[in-house]
């Protein structure tokens, strides 16, 4: 997430770019049992939960907070703009992983995804 997102110097770009890299990474089928299944079963979600809070979710709000000291969104606190969108992340990389023989879905789904985070740019 952080290479991708470290290609563009643009604030909302490194965002997309960070959050395209989440949901395509989480359902590679290297990693998609791991994150999606297995990692919350074995662990327990409680402990899943504190493990993406300490990484994917640090490295979003990190980025959340760099674009809120360059005046974006005021209005939304970070830590529910962080939430929401992480919770978003994670079901639609749960969707998705269950839709991986439809045709174009990821296209479609990456479309939504930029779509949803332009949208935040009227929250400033």
């Amino acid at each position: 997430m952080e290479r991708e997102a470290s290609t563009s110097e643009d604030l909302w770009q490194q965002l997309i770019l960070g959050c395209r890299a989440f949901v395509m990474a989480a359902v590679e089928e290297r990693n998609r049992r791991i994150l999606l299944i297995d990692g919350p079963a074995i662990l327990g979600w409680e402990t899943w939960r504190e493990m993406d809070r300490a990484h994917s979710m640090r490295l979003l709000r990190e980025q959340l907070g760099t674009m809120r000291d360059h005046g974006f969104f005021p209005a939304i606190p970070l830590e529910v703009l962080t939430h929401f969108i992480s919770g978003g992340l994670n079901e639609t990389a749960l969707w998705l992983a269950n839709q991986a023989l439809q045709p174009n879905v990821a296209d479609e789904t990456l479309k939504a995804l930029d779509a949803l985070l332009e949208g935040f740019k009227h929250f400033r």
